[in-house]
């Protein structure tokens, strides 16, 4: 049934980038927050940041470039008429209709819908495949987006 499975692998240098990135964010949201009184706007604006900033890297670094939560990403089949979509848990998701993609630094977006309608978007990292595994892919998302557009 599908032509080309591609299973991704952890990227443990973006998991290290996000970490540093986050951190700093944490660390100064959190001082900053720590200096203003709780009566200020500032002090609820940097608590709000900082509680952002842990969820986000922890969500990122986990899901999406480590691959360790249940619902992270860890198979993409490219299909004849479909994308198929597996995670860690072992659901998937089938994309039939209006299947695009867009890669952007070292991350790419997967959108398309399923048969009941539902509108589903997946980020992968670049880095997740090999180059050549992400040439392959991007060249059979490319054909079903031009099959799906019509």
């Amino acid at each position: 049934m599908t032509e080309k499975t591609f299973v991704l692998k952890p990227d443990t240098r973006g998991a290290v980038y996000y970490g540093i990135i986050y951190t700093l964010s944490l660390i100064a949201s959190g001082y900053l927050s720590y200096r203003f009184t709780e009566n200020t706007p500032l002090f609820y604006l940097f608590l709000f940041s900082f509680w952002y900033s842990l969820f986000a890297g922890v969500t990122t670094a986990l899901s999406q470039c480590l691959l360790l939560l249940p619902f992270s990403l860890r198979e993409v089949a490219v299909g004849p008429r479909e994308v198929i979509l597996r995670k860690k848990n072992g659901k998937e998701k089938i994309l039939t209709e209006g299947i695009t993609y867009a890669a952007s630094g070292k991350s790419m977006v997967i959108t398309g819908m399923t048969d009941e309608r539902r509108k589903v978007a997946e980020v992968l990292r670049v880095r997740s495949l090999d180059e050549k595994e992400f040439e392959r892919l991007t060249q059979g998302l490319k054909r079903l987006r031009e099959k799906t557009k019509d």
